[in-house]
């Protein structure tokens, strides 16, 4: 893949107001819908996308809605609203129980978005991405960026923990998927995923080929389960802990087939793009 995500010459599907447009996942959708730097959304859109909820309160949210009297509202959530730290093939059936702040906070935005829209007649969608690869990535995949790069991660020989991923990219072309016609708009709710089963080491090779090729050690699990105890007894003074490590020796993944029965979108491999694009400086 040779071309940059960047390309804002893509045609625009309609008038949207994008929350957080600047944001991680809303320079990403801008960038989808064909939004330049320079556009300016009128004051009532047809599409108003919650792009990072995590940044606003929920009367914030709700007052976008009452403000831009949108047709169709887009939530970029997460799958960290299902509350679990293992399991495979979870889909969208799965009960809703956050569990910290954060992903409770997402819940809560999920909830009063879906209320205003039953009151004022506007369709909603949400969307919930499994673990986001892209610039300026935060939570899991964030973290083992971070530790990738300063040389604090290392393999656990014999991991084949695999945790679902989806790149920014195929995020915002799921809401441009769910949104593209005005006579065909999809709501519901949808997991994303790149559905490439990648497992958490080949994302670490991934990643630390995206970071200059970056060398990456293994070792073995009573190794790893010593530091990451010695890291617990020293407060998080060293890099591993026993959180940490089950996390990065968990399997954790999502079924995202529901959205493709409504619309064309078919993710690609996040750790592919990552290890084969060719990046330019347009690129985010």
């Amino acid at each position: 893949m040779t071309t940059s995500n960047n390309d804002a010459s893509k045609p625009r599907i309609k008038d949207a107001h994008i929350s957080h447009r600047n944001g991680f996942m809303g320079r990403y959708i801008a960038r989808e819908l064909g939004h330049g730097d320079d556009y300016e959304p009128p004051a009532i859109c047809p599409l108003t996308v919650i792009s990072d909820p995590g940044e606003m309160t929920e009367e914030e949210a709700v007052k976008l809605i009452d403000d831009t009297k949108p047709k169709h509202v887009v939530v970029v959530s997460s799958t960290a609203v299902y509350g679990l730290s293992s399991g495979e093939n979870i889909d969208e059936t799965a009960p809703v129980r956050p569990a910290d702040n954060a992903s409770r906070h997402l819940a809560s935005i999920e909830e009063r978005v879906k209320e205003r829209c039953k009151a004022t007649g506007a369709i909603c969608t949400i969307l919930r991405p499994a673990d986001v690869v892209g610039t300026g990535m935060e939570g899991f995949t964030g973290k083992l960026a971070r530790d990738v790069n300063n040389g604090s991660y290392m393999h656990v020989e014999g991991n084949d923990a695999q945790r679902s991923i989806v790149h920014a990219i195929d995020v915002a072309k799921a809401v441009r998927a769910v949104s593209d016609k005005q006579d065909s708009i999809i709501e519901g709710i949808y997991n994303l995923t790149d559905r490439s089963g990648a497992t958490i080491e080949q994302l670490a090779d991934a990643i630390a080929y995206r970071l200059g090729n970056k060398r990456l050690f293994s070792i073995g699990l009573k190794t790893a389960k010593a530091l990451a105890l010695l890291g617990d007894l020293t407060f998080g003074a060293l890099p591993w802990t026993r959180k940490k490590l089950k996390a990065r020796t968990t399997t954790l993944t999502f079924n995202s087939f529901a959205i493709s029965k409504h619309t064309a979108w078919e993710p690609m491999s996040a750790t592919e793009y990552l290890k084969t694009h060719k990046y330019s400086e347009d690129d985010i």
